[in-house]
This record gives C-alpha cells, structure tokens and sequence, in this order.
C-alpha cells in the first residue's frame, strides 16, 4: 500500500517513468515519442476541441490530441482567466509559435495537461506551466481535482491524474467548432482543425477502449470475478486507503498482530499511551501522518516506536 500510494505521486512517479524536467519538458518529451505539435497544427493533422465548463477547471480549456510513438497523445491548455487572449470563442488558434500563421486569433495560456500511451497501453501523465516546464502540482487557480484522492484539491501530478482517468479518456463536449467568432480563412482553421462532436467521440471511445483493454490485462490476474476494476481502479483506492484515517483494526494489521483485544490493552498501558494510541483503544482513530512521519524533532515515527515497543525490530533513521 505504501509503495503505490507513493510511486504514484512525485518526485518517485516522475523518476519511474523517467519523465523530463526543466523549461521545455513538454517538448522534451515530445521528441521522445515522434510528436510534433507545431507540425501537426500547420498541417491540421491534430484534433482539437475547446469547452467553456470544465470539471477541473475554473475557466475554459482547450485540448488536442496527437498520434504518438506508442498510440495517442494528449495536451491540454488551461488558464487563469477566460478573458482577454485567454477567452477561446475568440482566440482559439494557439499556441503562439514562430510559424504560426493565425497567431492573432492565437490564445495564451498558463499551464497543461499531458496524457500519453505508454508501451504496455496505459497511460503516462505530465503536468507543465506556460514554459513547458514539468510541475508537480498544477496550481490551484489553474486547476483542480474535485475527486480529491489525497484529501486536497490539488491536482497532483500521477494521482490525481490516474483517478480521474480510470476509464481513460473522459468524454467532453466541444463549444467552439460552432461557437466561435472567427470569419475567412480563421474560422476555415477552426473547421480543420475542431471535429464534429460526433466525430471526437468516436476518437475518444476508441482510445478509451484502447487504455481500459490494457489495464484489464494489467490488473486481471490479480482480481476476483467480483472486482470491478472500472468503479474501483487499483491506484486510486489503494491510495485512498493508505493515507486516510487510521483505527485499531488497521494500526494491528501494519502492526503484524491479529489479537486485537491485545493491542487494545497495551494501547491504554503507559508505555504506549506516550504516543497518543489511547484515543485508538478507544474505537477513535489516528491520523496517517501522525503513525508515520518524522522531522527534526522527532527522529522516529510513532509508528517505528511501537514496533519497537513491541519487539518487532530497531528503528533506522533515514536522511536524505
């Protein structure tokens, strides 16, 4: 449970997937599976869609999807504010680069989402700023996760994106294919460049289809009949677990100890009451960050005392 739940946020999910950092990530990245972005907005070979109402979003968002090295990818442009050069009824046509011949229509934005296949069929993720640059979260003015797998808003880079994705792509509804206010060879852009709805939803679909059949394959070997791993996908729940509230049933599993009455005695008694485990023998709970951090100040986790406490070992203390 610890490793999931921490292999899926930074600084591990990033070292994991070995995922480019610094100004120009994004790009990075891109060369890394033969995406051209620049190319496949001159040339209308991208698919792009925009919304006014996003569920994860304050303001209007824009995403385009690319083929990629290993299937499809995904990149979102997302603002704070839809005013302005930010307001995509008007200026649709972004980003602003060298080459781009409808740069005055070209929108500015403040920071992105990347989804991309990976080898096996899943999916990678990549938060990035305006520059590029990889984050580990998006900014809550931005952005927000309204799924909350951590317990904040914060849409953290590999979480927050595996819970919101657990059927892959999610389905959305394009506003500016008809709702925009461009005329000439502008709004002729649009219409290269925007699907139908009813076309995007087939690409949507088929890329969905694409993801959920590799992440049977993934996980299948390890459910029963019953599992349901589309309601309930793996990371996201066993994350949840991990981090949330603590009580004795749980504090005795990660103790190793299945006589519960036993622990509940020895939490009343003084050597472990020290620690503020009374509360647990008395049906309340303890706070995930309460059993296991540690800081200056505390150079063991309540956690590594208890076991010790118990016999179970001898602390280590880690350094970074």
């Amino acid at each position: 449970d610890w490793f999931v739940a921490t292999a899926a946020i930074p600084p591990l999910y990033h070292d994991l997937l070995m995922l480019p950092s610094g100004p120009g990530a994004d790009q990075v990245l891109e060369r890394q599976l033969n995406v051209d972005v620049e190319r496949d907005f001159t040339e209308s070979l991208l698919q792009r869609a925009g919304f006014i109402h996003s569920n994860v979003s304050e303001h209007n968002r824009l995403v385009d999807r690319h083929r990629s090295r290993f299937g499809y990818y995904w990149k979102s442009y997302d603002f704070k504010s839809s005013f302005g050069r930010q307001n995509l009824s008007q200026f649709p046509l972004g980003p602003d680069f060298q080459d781009n011949q409808f740069v005055r229509k070209a929108f500015q934005h403040d920071g992105g989402e990347i989804i991309f296949s990976l080898p096996n069929g899943l999916q990678g993720y990549l938060l990035i700023d305006a520059n590029g640059t990889r984050i580990d979260r998006g900014p809550i003015e931005v952005v927000y996760d309204s799924k909350q797998p951590l317990g904040n808003k914060e849409v953290i880079n590999g979480i927050s994106c595996m819970v919101c994705h657990n059927r892959g792509m999610q389905p959305f509804h394009d506003d500016i294919r008809q709702g925009n206010s461009l005329t000439g060879s502008d709004l002729r852009k649009v219409h290269a460049l925007f699907p139908t709805n009813e076309k995007f939803n087939e690409i949507i679909d088929a890329d969905a289809q694409r993801f959920l059949q590799a992440l049977r394959a993934a996980t299948s070997p390890f459910l029963t009949e019953n599992d349901d791993i589309v309601k309930r996908e793996p990371v996201g729940a066993i994350a949840r677990q991990y981090t949330g509230e603590l009580n004795l049933t749980e504090i005795a599993a990660e103790l190793g100890i299945s006589d519960q009455n036993r622990i509940q005695l020895l939490f009343n008694e003084r050597a472990f009451a020290q620690f503020g485990l009374r509360i647990v023998a008395q049906d309340g709970v303890l706070k995930r960050e309460v059993w296991h951090k540690v800081n200056a100040q505390q150079r063991y986790s309540i956690y590594q005392l208890v076991s010790e406490q118990l016999g179970a070992g001898v602390p280590v203390r880690f350094t970074q």
